[in-house]
């Protein structure tokens, strides 16, 4: 699949008679030669490195998300809203963090927009036990403190799931592995992390799955 695609990426960016913003004008094979090598080097990467080093190849720039983190990070800065600063960094942090721990380990580096949302969903399930904590210590000034920064992560979360939605889709990720048991239970955990990032609360999905196969 992946040398197929290769061919045409490479056919499709790097036309032989003209350059790579259509102008007619003719391209120097040294230069087409090249960006073809850098394809070829990319080619038997990690399948999810592979993509995200292709999508960055054609069309420039850092993932959509983190490039948009960024953009507003700049902007918090501007305005001085020290409470969107603060946490926009800290969401960051946590980014390269795991890109560190990805070239420590399979040496894929890339953080795609869905394993960003992941790492801002557990920051707020983090941060709301830590409210429940405070609320309880009758220390409401901490409490509003992470519920500020709860506000401006969900800025970038997609719309949570009910709990019936939930429901609906772990039984609707169990009929389509045909899971009976909890032996299924990680197949099953793992399409429904893929498909629903940042959309759920993997806590809740997984005790609503354990019901289901129990």
């Amino acid at each position: 699949m992946k040398a197929g695609h290769m061919a045409r990426v490479a056919s499709a960016k790097l036309p032989e008679d003209s350059d790579s913003t259509g102008s007619g004008q003719p391209i120097a094979r040294s230069k087409r030669s090249s960006k073809i090598n850098v394809l070829e080097k990319i080619e038997n990467l990690p399948i999810a490195a592979y993509w995200s080093r292709v999508r960055r190849l054609l069309i420039g720039g850092p993932m959509m998300l983190r490039q948009r983190l960024n953009e507003d990070l700049k902007m918090a800065m501007r305005d001085k809203d020290a409470r969107r600063v603060g946490t926009l960094r800290l969401i960051l942090a946590a980014v390269k963090e795991q890109e560190i721990a990805a070239r420590g380990g399979s040496g894929d580096a890339d953080v795609t927009d869905d394993q960003i949302l992941l790492i801002m969903a557990k920051m707020v399930k983090q941060r709301r036990e830590s409210v429940r904590m405070y609320e309880e210590g009758a220390r409401m000034d901490l409490a509003e403190q992470e519920l500020a920064e709860i506000r401006v992560i969900e800025d970038y979360l997609p719309k949570q799931l009910s709990s019936d939605e939930v429901a609906a889709a772990a039984a609707k990720v169990k009929q389509e592995l045909g899971a009976t048991g909890l032996k299924d239970m990680g197949r099953c955990m793992g399409v429904l992390k893929d498909r629903y990032a940042g959309r759920v609360d993997m806590g809740r999905a997984s005790q609503t799955m354990k019901n289901l196969l129990t």
